[in-house]
């Protein structure tokens, strides 16, 4: 994938949490919905919005994110770490075969 960032590829139009946005980032890297990994510190802009359309989940504890508290089942991740030197390795495998940069 390019350094091209998907919003920028919205023309700045499309912005987390909405789901076209997460399409948009699908269509372009050539993914299935059941593929792509989000890495996010946030509950409502990234773990929600992905958990939602089948993504696999990192939530990433950092920054003001790290606060929030899951509202229900949407918002947990599949994997929670404290920054993300703690990603499992076999995990960095699969994003490599499918890079989505949000």
């Amino acid at each position: 994938m390019t350094d091209l960032t998907t919003t920028q590829m919205a023309g700045g139009l499309l912005e987390k949490p909405d789901p076209a946005i997460f399409d948009l980032a699908l269509r372009h890297a050539g993914c299935a919905a059941s593929e792509p990994v989000m890495i996010g510190d946030r509950l409502d802009n990234d773990i929600r919005p992905a958990r939602l359309l089948g993504w696999r989940t990192v939530r990433v504890l950092q920054g003001p994110g790290r606060f929030q508290s899951p509202r229900d089942s949407w918002d947990e991740p599949d994997l929670t770490v404290a920054n993300v030197t703690l990603i499992p390795p076999a995990l960095i495998g699969r994003i490599q075969n499918c890079e989505i940069g949000l």
